[in-house]
């Protein structure tokens, strides 16, 4: 259930002008602030060290690359990725891109490792050029799919690390009168609404964000309460196949 039907109100701060560490305990030693939740977790996260240096409660949803014995709720970005290998492969694709979040982020790094994977199970080289580090949105997967697409040999699927860049991207393919899903493929991450509504629509990794969301609050108001909390999860979305990918051009 929503935070509203247990009794607690949730409120969004990005009140870091001091910096972070002091932020987040200035906020809780306020008594205005039960505890946290963690988003876009890092893989070196100073907020996770210091709630748990200090015994805040707090939830995350995401890990980190160190110690991760704290309540967590997270995607197995490396098993999704690689589905998302095989799924081109197996259509042919020889030669894939990568369109990245920041690399700082846990998830950006796990979808990466994923995507090396898979590359490694189909017998497929890893090319430093055909990865871009990116932004989160749009205008960043547009840049990104500019400087791929304008290499003398340019990829044939560009695989995005979210849904935003991959609509990007299929913006920049357009911009050069390719056909998404004949000329080039392209995928996302996340299954927003706009991903089965663009055209061609987007395959996609379908992450249930409102099941998602609804486990790291459970597991923060358990904290909170004082209650048994629920053990960590890492789920398995599924691969969402759409119009955006096909085989490449012979």
């Amino acid at each position: 259930p929503p935070p509203a039907t247990l009794g607690f109100s949730f409120h969004i701060s990005n009140d870091t002008q001091r910096g972070e560490r002091e932020s987040y305990l200035r906020q809780f030693r306020s008594r205005r602030v039960d505890g946290f939740i963690i988003n876009r977790t890092r893989l070196r996260d100073e907020r996770i060290a210091t709630l748990r240096e200090h015994g805040v409660p707090f939830a995350a949803f995401g890990r980190t690359d160190g110690d991760n014995a704290f309540t967590y709720v997270d995607e197995d970005g490396v098993h999704c990725m690689r589905e998302i290998v095989n799924h081109l492969a197996a259509l042919g694709h020889r030669r894939l891109a990568f369109i990245s979040e920041p690399l700082s982020l846990t998830k950006a790094t796990h979808r990466l490792r994923g995507f090396r994977v898979g590359l490694k199970a189909n017998g497929l080289p890893f090319d430093a050029d055909l990865v871009v580090e990116a932004g989160y949105r749009q205008d960043a997967g547009r840049r990104a799919a500019d400087q791929l697409l304008a290499q003398p040999d340019p990829p044939t699927a560009l695989v995005a690390c979210n849904d935003l860049l991959a609509l990007g991207a299929i913006a920049s393919a357009q911009d050069r009168a390719l056909v998404v899903g004949r000329d080039v493929s392209i995928t996302g991450f996340d299954d927003i609404l706009l991903a089965g509504y663009v055209r061609p629509a987007l395959t996609t990794i379908h992450l249930p964000a409102h099941q998602l969301g609804g486990m790291v609050v459970e597991r923060l108001v358990q904290q909170i309460r004082g209650d048994d909390v629920a053990p960590s999860v890492i789920m398995k979305p599924e691969l969402i196949v759409r119009g955006s990918t096909g085989p490449p051009p012979s």
